[in-house]
């Protein structure tokens, strides 16, 4: 299970506001996870606040990020390696991993968005 001590030892990122946070093209290899402060998705306009994953369709189904997120304010930003998130859920079950990125990946196809 993820939570707060599989979280602690985990680098974070100090951002300002206005900072990328995730560019375009950017290789999905970290997950974003929001610690404290406020990001913002350049194209949707969406807010995400503390303890947010960001774009985990993305993270899963893609090999690069396709969209840019920026701090709204200062953020502190937990920056986790995808292999470390994929080992710790497939600890729980060895079908969490491929399970989630098909289904990921189905909904990106859904929403029209190829995975090259």
């Amino acid at each position: 299970m993820i939570d707060r001590q599989f979280l602690h030892d985990i680098p974070r990122r100090i951002t300002d506001s206005g900072d990328a946070i995730i560019s375009p093209d950017q290789t999905a290899d970290l997950a974003f996870i929001i610690e404290r402060g406020t990001a913002k998705n350049t194209h949707t306009g969406k807010t995400f606040g503390p303890n947010t994953l960001l774009l985990p369709l993305e993270l899963l189904a893609l090999e690069n990020y396709r969209s840019r997120i920026i701090a709204a304010t200062p953020c502190a930003v937990i920056c986790c390696p995808r292999q470390l998130l994929q080992k710790t859920l497939a600890a729980e079950d060895r079908l969490t991993w491929p399970l989630s990125r098909s289904l990921a990946g189905d909904i990106m196809r859904r929403q029209g968005v190829s995975a090259a």
